[in-house]
């Protein structure tokens, strides 16, 4: 399964709404809307790159994004809200968010978003690899 995205959103219409759009693109999706549900698919599952709503019950996803960093240095998040505030944007981005997407969003810009990101990561993995390699 390449590049599997864990879709993160208290909102079950908007998890299905990425899902069935990303699958369209040939990704795998997962969704979660409670964070209990996406920590769990976190710690079973690899994911090359996670989507994740900001305002959520229980856990918000700045604390999730903390969680998933502090388990995994490499884990590439996009960040998603309804409510953009600068100060929040810049937190995430910190905090080690590749990019932050307001809702409402248009679908052919997530898309073109998610591949950015795939794309990166796929360069970061094969730096690595490299410099491994170089190393031995």
């Amino acid at each position: 399964m390449e590049n599997p995205i864990l879709i993160i959103d208290d909102e079950e219409e908007i998890c299905s709404l990425l899902a069935r759009r990303l699958v369209m693109e040939n990704y795998f999706c997962v969704a979660a809307t409670t964070s209990k549900e996406a920590l769990h698919h976190f710690y079973k599952n690899q994911f090359s790159l996670i989507i994740c709503d900001i305002k959520m019950p229980e856990m918000d996803g700045l604390k999730l994004l903390e969680n998933m960093k502090a388990m995994d240095p490499d884990t590439m998040m996009i960040m998603m809200t309804g409510y953009p505030d600068i100060d929040i944007v810049v937190k995430a981005m910190r905090m080690g968010a590749h990019d932050f997407i307001v809702k409402p969003f248009n679908l052919e810009s997530l898309v073109f978003t998610v591949k950015k990101a795939l794309e990166k990561k796929d360069l970061q993995e094969k730096l690595k690899m490299a410099i491994n390699t170089w190393g031995d």
